[in-house]
């Protein structure tokens, strides 16, 4: 996009560096007031631009309706853009609004931390470069809150190509879907929470503590580093999956109930997979479906080991899917057969006919395999099977 577009914001950026190094409070409140007004007119002008040039449809009455909110542009801003803001959070840009308020209505005698003054001088970089594809100065390598705030953005940026190349999208439980694939590890995942929460009190703190910040930017500048490293290379397929007619096992529920539980036998040809794991990931009808993460057990079920199991070479073990009652009740073999999600299993499995469930399956020595398993629904709790197992590439 042309930098004309932007030449109002560049220029008020310009007008804030001009004052930034000159020490005094009065230098440091205009900057800030002035980084404010960049930022500001950076979201009002793209917003009026032309949809030819933005890429995206604003209706002219929705922008007139929030000329006059900070908080409501910002909303308006993240509804039809949010997707190229990564890293950058709106909550952010409200707080250092409302200390901007209170320099230019309180000024005399206030003054700004100049940590907070590059912070937020950053994020008005990272607007003109996301918004306008302008790219300016970069901040100083120094451990400041500025530096923290760039890194934070290229981390969540590392992130989700990483989630996308991946084909795991961002869900309650994608997190653990990730580190099953081995796409980041637990450690990696505990790094990434205790920066956020460092960079978010920072952020929105009213005092700054250095120290944090400077081990705050080391801990992102290594966990940048290992980020952009290649992904830990899949092992070659592990798991063998069968069902079938002959993968049933009936049993007695309270009271006096008949069902049928329906396996899939689950083995290995070599070594040992500690800690496998299985997860009912989606269910596809020709009516309704449904997507998420639920843990599935390994038979038996009340055994200490039925959600984290050591399989080894030579030995087949049972994975249980569902269990069909007597009277036509099915249930996902989760750890206590009970299903909290939605669409109800009544709603997904209303119909007869042909179902297929991802399964995905993996360990602390294998990366994640997805298996596709036919359920054929019949109505009748002794006629319906899974009667087929694909491995997903």
């Amino acid at each position: 996009m042309e930098h004309t577009w932007a030449s109002g914001a560049i220029e008020l950026l310009a007008h804030a560096d001009a004052h930034i190094n000159l020490e005094t409070a009065f230098d440091r409140r205009i900057a800030f007031i002035s980084i404010d007004n960049s930022v500001e007119t950076s979201i009002r002008t793209f917003l009026s631009l032309p949809t030819s040039k933005s890429g995206i449809k604003v209706p002219r009455k929705d922008v007139e309706a929030v000329e006059n909110s900070f908080p409501g542009l910002l909303t308006l801003l993240w509804q039809h853009v949010g997707n190229r803001l990564t890293g950058i959070d709106e909550t952010d840009i409200e707080h250092y609004h409302r200390i901007r308020n209170k320099l230019y209505h309180e000024g005399t005698g206030l003054s700004v931390d100049e940590q907070y003054l590059l912070a937020y001088r950053q994020i008005a970089v990272l607007l003109l470069k996301n918004l306008f594809g302008v790219s300016l100065k970069e901040p100083q390598s120094a451990p400041t809150l500025e530096r923290l705030i760039v890194l934070w953005n290229q981390i969540e940026e590392a992130v989700n190509r990483k989630l996308k190349k991946a084909g795991i999208e961002r869900h309650t439980f994608f997190w653990d879907e990730a580190i099953m694939a081995r796409i980041f590890s637990v450690e990696d995942l505990q790094n990434l929470t205790e920066l956020r929460m460092i960079r978010n009190r920072e952020v929105h703190s009213s005092t700054l503590d250095r120290k944090k910040v400077e081990y705050a930017v080391d801990l992102a500048e290594r966990l940048l580093l290992k980020l952009k490293q290649s992904t830990t290379p899949r092992l070659n397929q592990r798991f063998n999956v069968v069902v079938g007619i002959d993968q049933t096992s009936d049993n007695i529920w309270a009271p006096r109930r008949p069902v049928r539980f329906h396996h899939a036998q689950v083995w290995i040809e070599s070594g040992t997979v500690h800690g496998c794991r299985a997860y009912l990931t989606e269910i596809k009808g020709e009516h309704k479906s449904w997507k998420g993460h639920e843990q599935l057990t390994f038979s038996p079920s009340e055994a200490t080991d039925s959600l984290s199991k050591a399989i080894y070479a030579g030995v087949k073990y049972e994975l249980d899917v569902l269990v069909i009652t007597s009277d036509g009740e099915i249930h996902v073999c989760n750890h206590n057969r009970q299903w909290a999600r939605l669409p109800r299993l009544h709603d997904l499995f209303s119909h007869r006919g042909f179902y297929d469930l991802m399964v995905s399956i993996a360990g602390e020595d294998a990366a994640a395999e997805a298996f596709s398993l036919r359920f054929q629904w019949t109505g009748n709790w002794q006629t319906s099977f899974l009667t087929n197992a694909t491995r997903c590439s």
